[in-house]
């Protein structure tokens, strides 16, 4: 797959995908920037303002028809974290050109200028009630992840483990701020925005790669005077003493989260057999946490692995009676302890390679899908293609992998009791 890239000025970079296999093309444009707790509110809350009216559609109802007469072209927004950065994306999926009568590339590319750089404003800032509006979504949005128990249990190990690292900043942001912004804070913070971030645009599909640059250029003005500072994760720590936190709610179910450093990322070159790692430990039916905590002890309901591939951050989740924890953590550790010691089946080995394998390959099921990963490819300077990503996973080795297992500590472990569960727990 063909990708060329061109910078268009100081901070942003244009990213041509070539891609013939689907009828939809897609424009991503991608702000990025450090997190800090100053701002992660208000630059969560920017961009669902911002698409909520431009000067000329100044509706909701406007933009979207706008948007339906050209053949149902698609607005997303997302708020993401990768790493330590704060990643606002804004998203068009449009017709392909050969499929219609009429070029609508142009057409495209102004709406979505039109959307981030000229939105709908009273006395030169947002309008209040499309602040207010937004401003109450994104409070039930932070609401429905704390009541989601799982989740809330992760996020607090996560913000606990790194409290004094960017990674510990939740990336939609904090109810205790949303009082705050008001319609001219937001908008100061949304001209900061502009001026402060790493952009990427990133186009997929069968557009003419000059053509398309000449329309952006022409299209998108970004601020002149433009200054951004991004640094890489902080990987490599070495854990002096074990965090330990608790707390209770009123659940059925305990939730246990351990985080552990990994001292490698994707940038490594054994990062593929960390990933391999991850899986044969705690993703599906056939993992060691799956088979030994839930099949044979019975003493957890779901039990699970993920891994942040920019922080190197591996977490164990699991739902447990709160009685069962310390001796959930004993095989947590033996698990974990056996695959250092290299007792890894080859039925392990196919198995986890087949999972990760067909996990990539249905990445090319979807045109959204094949734009997000090549972008984020980008952010750890990471250009394999698929293709070669699978070579590396195949040919990992059980040495490999029972190296990277020698350096992976546990960080910090977080547990959401149940009210009323006894604390007295069975090893």
């Amino acid at each position: 797959m063909s990708i060329r890239k061109t910078d268009l000025c100081h901070g942003v970079t244009f990213r041509k995908i070539d891609c013939t296999q689907f009828k939809t093309n897609i424009i991503e444009v991608y702000f990025r920037k450090e997190l800090s707790r100053d701002d992660v509110t208000q630059n969560s809350l920017v961009p669902y303002v911002l698409k909520s009216g431009t000067k000329n559609y100044p509706t909701d109802m406007r933009l979207s028809k706008h948007l339906q007469e050209l053949y149902g072209t698609k607005l997303g927004i997302s708020v993401s974290k990768a790493g330590e950065n704060q990643v606002i994306g804004f998203k068009m999926s449009f017709v392909r050109e050969e499929f219609l009568e009429e070029s609508i590339l142009e057409s495209v590319i102004s709406i979505l200028s039109e959307i981030i750089f000229s939105p709908v404003l009273e006395d030169g800032v947002f309008l209040r009630k499309y602040v207010d509006t937004e401003k109450e979504v994104l409070k039930e949005s932070i609401l429905a992840k704390i009541n989601d128990k799982g989740h809330y249990a992760k996020e607090m190990c996560i913000e606990k483990m790194c409290e004094e690292e960017p990674y510990g900043i939740v990336e939609e942001g904090y109810l205790e701020d949303l009082d705050e912004i008001t319609p001219e804070t937001l908008y100061q913070q949304y001209q900061n925005l502009l001026s402060y971030s790493l952009v990427d645009i990133v186009v997929e599909g069968t557009m003419d790669f000059d053509r398309t640059v000449g329309l952006i250029q022409q299209y998108f003005s970004f601020p002149t005077e433009r200054s951004f500072v991004l640094k890489n994760e902080v990987v490599a720590k070495t854990v002096e003493t074990v965090k330990e936190y608790e707390e209770t709610m009123d659940i059925e179910q305990g939730k246990l989260v351990m985080g552990f450093r990994t001292n490698r990322s994707i940038r490594d070159d054994d990062y593929y057999a960390l990933l391999m790692y991850s899986v044969i430990l705690g993703n599906g039916s056939f993992s060691k946490l799956f088979r030994v905590v839930r099949e044979k002890y019975s003493l957890c309901y779901s039990i699970g692995t993920s891994l942040e591939k920019l922080k190197g951050i591996m977490f164990i989740q699991t739902g447990i009676d709160s009685k069962n924890k310390a001796q959930v953590m004993r095989l947590i550790q033996e698990q974990m302890k056996e695959m250092e010691m290299k007792n890894i089946s080859e039925e392990e080995i196919l198995q986890g390679k087949k999972l990760v394998i067909n996990g990539f390959k249905s990445v090319k099921d979807s045109v959204m899908g094949l734009c997000d990963f090549y972008y984020f490819q980008t952010l750890h300077g990471n250009e394999k293609s698929i293709e070669e990503i699978i070579d590396s996973i195949q040919s990992v080795t059980v040495e490999e992998i029972a190296k990277v297992a020698h350096d992976i500590q546990l960080d910090t472990i977080f547990f959401l009791r149940g009210k009323g569960e006894v604390s007295n727990e069975t090893t």
